[in-house]
């Protein structure tokens, strides 16, 4: 359960913090581009990944049920976007594979 509330709280710091800095039309983060609809698409998910997040942590008794929800759609879009971005020199792409490895790890070693 530990290893569920870990990657509860990357979620959160992550894609919360991504999810809320890509709302900012004047912040340009290079590996996002400027602001346009994608964009804010990517935020919306981000954000929404967040929110789910936090309310499995404030709720014990649904981490599981979330969590092989949630982890598994986030792998395989992680996994999506190392095979889709052409550029393979994209931080985000080795950043994503990082964090569907733990969530990966995290839910083999589940007992």
């Amino acid at each position: 359960m530990l290893l569920f509330k870990i990657g509860l709280i990357i979620n959160i710091l992550v894609a919360g913090g991504l999810g809320a800095s890509l709302i900012n039309k004047n912040l340009h983060i290079k590996v996002y581009g400027k602001d346009s609809a994608s964009r804010q698409i990517l935020s919306s998910l981000y954000l929404a990944i967040a929110i789910v997040s936090i309310y499995a942590l404030f709720n014990e008794d649904k981490i599981e049920a979330i969590v092989f929800i949630l982890f598994p759609f986030q792998i395989i879009y992680k996994v999506l976007t190392s095979i889709l971005i052409r550029d393979k020199r994209n931080p985000v792409i080795w950043a994503n594979l990082l964090i569907s490895l733990y969530f990966l790890v995290s839910i083999y070693l589940y007992n």
